[in-house]
């Protein structure tokens, strides 16, 4: 069982990089990009819109980390009775958004070179 916080993203990264398209590793390899450009709110929109395929997989990991991976349970509460995008455009503070933005540039930290591995192998 995971210890730390690195271990935990780690961990997270691998489960969500398995089984997934070459797209879906383009796609994780970017959107970090995306976020430094749009932030966060912005980048999350944007899988959001474009539901389908990679970026369908892109929001729901980005969820699903959250959901069972927040340290002060504040947001893991809140996706409990709603959608992660409605819990970042209603209900999140700055400070609490910068450190969502923090994790997810973590988690993507992970994310990326698992997908590297699992796309350069096909």
């Amino acid at each position: 069982m995971p210890t730390n916080i690195g271990q935990i993203r780690a961990k997270a990264a691998w489960g969500f990089a398995q089984n997934k398209s070459k797209e879906y590793g383009q796609y994780a390899k970017k959107f970090p990009m995306y976020i430094k450009t749009n932030g966060l709110v912005n980048a999350i929109a944007f899988a959001y819109s474009n539901k389908k395929g990679a970026w369908n997989d892109i929001y729901s990991d980005i969820q699903t980390y959250f959901k069972t991976h927040d340290a002060n349970k504040t947001i893991s509460e809140l996706l409990k009775t709603k959608e992660l995008m409605a819990v970042l455009v209603e209900d999140i503070t700055e400070d609490q958004l910068r450190i969502l933005t923090s994790e997810t540039f973590a988690l993507f930290t992970w994310l990326k070179r698992f997908v590297k591995d699992e796309t350069s192998n096909s």
